[in-house]
């Protein structure tokens, strides 16, 4: 109740706002004069802001006198920690933090002038911190921001005053969403205690994602009871040495981790393994654990720094992994940095994906598009386990290239997973984080460490009256019976190649194609197709062909007699024809085609697609 008549008096705090000197023994809130509902309030670096009454926030304070007349300690209740000095710049980059060293301030009471009845504090290192009249530094709500920065505390500063109003210490700590009732958990979290996970055993254990290892939590408050932890496998409350369930959860102000103490007993910890501080992160459902669901962290793009550059190479390679993308001219394949700024700050990249072998060693190589100027971070996460949770981390040293070895687990899960890539400026760490800067996945394919794949490849004809297909060492080959033309090979639906004798390179999945053929009496010569990609010219080897998808319109060009053309979709049904050498193709669904060009002696093939 005292809180809600603290947030209705700020509304009016010029109108009735009666100040007095604060007193030893009591709790206090610091109101800003010049905005209103304004509170100060100190986060969990340490650094003072303001912001709405929250009694989940360290906005409470102690004065605590130092002997001389109107000096005090100021002191976060719920930290312990101290106001710092503000002797220094009046600046709005000065911004003000807590220590663990007392720092004395003086508490003034303006008389005269708009701010009069409202406080200035300036720390007594300051030159003329109890004479207002020569505008000495003070704290000051930042105009900009919601900091609290150094600022000159002179009579006319509506920014550099405050009121001082006793309050109930209110703190309540919110690390964690509670459930309703024993019978139906909601959220479920781990408990981390030092990169590890707690048991339902109160054993400390690697991360994993299973219900053994998850915890929710029954209550309201810690003012109404305190709450009970409960494991999600045995839904059983973990008790007190009393055989009591009732827990009050506290913060360590110095590690930023929270610790249980017995609701009946404040000397009795909730302990596991010895130990009992902790921190909570958000737990897996089963769902996602098993369709190996990958949690994509919020973000932005912050500054001009990204990753130019990506590789794995190394033993433990059975295909190397290469961004950006390899480019291919003619039979010469480069890669070259990505040289244009990301338009996202998270890109998924499937397109090249490295083949790693089980109980090898990687090296991994990072490089940014400029040399780091502070404050940036860059962490590389595994899921080698394929659960969709990221369970080893390497902590990089931020340069513009960068080099990690890293070791391919021998229990390694065998097919696709993940290597995160996270570079920030916001100094989180986990892979589900929230990322200023970037973040790029990539995908991995783990294989036994007998350098052989377990994959297979397959090839089957659409239609086994209308042609055959077969594996030759590493090509698909296509051959159309008469009165049947080849179209093109497909890997489920998606499009693969209009080549008849398709060389699929390494493999890193099961690979399973299809030869699409049409039937079409009028492909007498469809043995020596050639493949072109996109909207691309294509030239026979035999005889010149050129096709050309443009404006609507495909246009052949040849100096042998042109038959005509066919146009044809992925399932090898003929849409559209024509008798010369160009064809309509406006107002077509949108997907992808094949279009083919006949000459006397032989015909050439080219895909498109329609947006």
């Amino acid at each position: 109740m005292k809180n809600l008549v603290l947030l209705l008096m700020s509304l009016f705090a010029c109108e009735v706002y009666a100040a007095t000197m604060p007193e030893a023994g009591k709790v206090y809130t610091i109101l800003s004069k010049q905005y209103a509902g304004m509170y100060m309030s100190e986060e969990a670096d340490g650094t003072i802001v303001v912001g709405s009454f929250d009694n989940a926030r360290r906005q409470f304070w102690e004065f605590i006198p130092t002997g001389a007349s109107g000096c005090y300690y100021i002191r976060n209740k719920v930290s312990g920690r101290y106001i710092q000095s503000c002797n220094g710049t009046n600046s709005s980059s000065s911004v003000m933090h807590t220590g663990a060293n007392p720092v004395e301030y003086y508490v003034g009471l303006s008389t005269t002038g708009s701010n009069q009845g409202f406080f200035w504090l300036s720390s007594t290192d300051c030159s003329g911190y109890n004479d207002q009249s020569t505008s000495p530094h003070g704290l000051n709500k930042d105009g900009a921001s919601n900091h609290v920065i150094i600022w000159m505390a002179g009579t006319g500063n509506n920014g550099s005053h405050w009121s001082i109003q006793e309050t109930d210490y209110a703190y309540e700590i919110h690390p964690f969403t509670p459930s309703a009732d024993l019978a139906h958990p909601g959220v479920l979290y781990h408990l981390v205690h030092d990169g590890q996970y707690v048991s339902s055993t109160l054993d400390l254990v690697q991360a994993q994602e299973t219900e053994e290892l998850s915890w929710y939590f029954v209550g309201q408050s810690n003012a109404t009871g305190g709450y009970q932890i409960v494991n999600a496998a045995t839904h059983v409350p973990a008790q007190t040495s009393e055989g009591g369930h009732a827990w009050i959860v506290n913060e360590d102000a110095e590690t930023g981790t929270f610790y249980f103490t017995s609701a009946t007993d404040a000397s009795e910890r909730f302990l596991f393994a010895g130990e009992s501080l902790l921190s909570f992160k958000l737990a897996r459902s089963s769902f996602a654990r098993h369709a190996q669901i990958y949690d994509i962290p919020c973000g932005a793009l912050s500054g001009s720094m990204y990753v130019s550059a990506a590789s794995l190479a190394g033993e433990g390679i059975s295909h190397k992994l290469t961004y950006p993308i390899r480019t291919q001219s003619g039979t010469v394949r480069s890669s070259t940095a990505q040289t244009v700024a990301p338009t996202t700050w998270y890109k998924l990249n499937v397109i090249d994906q490295a083949v790693v072998r089980r109980g090898r060693s990687l090296e991994l190589s990072l490089t940014l598009s400029k040399a780091p100027t502070g404050g940036e971070a860059v962490f590389v996460y595994f899921d080698w386990n394929r659960d969709g949770v990221f369970e080893t981390a390497y902590t990089l040293p931020v340069a513009r290239t960068m080099t990690e070895t890293v070791d391919v687990p021998a229990e390694a899960a065998l097919g696709a997973s993940r290597m995160r890539v996270r570079v920030t400026y916001n100094g989180l760490a986990d892979a589900e984080d929230e990322v200023q800067g970037q973040c790029i996945d990539f995908v991995l394919q783990t294989i036994d460490d007998d350098g052989l794949t377990d994959f297979t490849v397959t090839a089957r004809p659409n239609d086994a009256t209308r042609g055959t297909a077969e594996i030759v060492g590493d090509t698909a080959k296509a051959t159309n019976f008469a009165g049947a033309s080849f179209i093109c090979w497909k890997e489920g639906a998606r499009y693969v190649s209009v080549s008849k004798n398709y060389r699929y390179g390494t493999l890193t999945h099961n690979l399973q194609l299809t030869a699409v053929f049409a039937a079409d009496v009028n492909d007498p010569y469809g043995e020596n197709v050639i493949s072109g990609l996109h909207s691309a010219t294509v030239v026979s080897t035999t005889a010149p062909i050129e096709i050309d998808v443009m404006h609507g319109e495909v246009v052949a060009k040849t100096t042998a007699t042109l038959q005509g053309m066919a146009l044809y979709n992925l399932e090898g049904v003929r849409v559209r024809q024509s008798g010369s050498a160009r064809m309509d193709v406006s107002g077509l669904p949108a997907g992808i085609y094949v279009v083919k060009a006949y000459t006397d002696s032989d015909a050439a093939s080219v895909k498109f697609s329609v947006k």
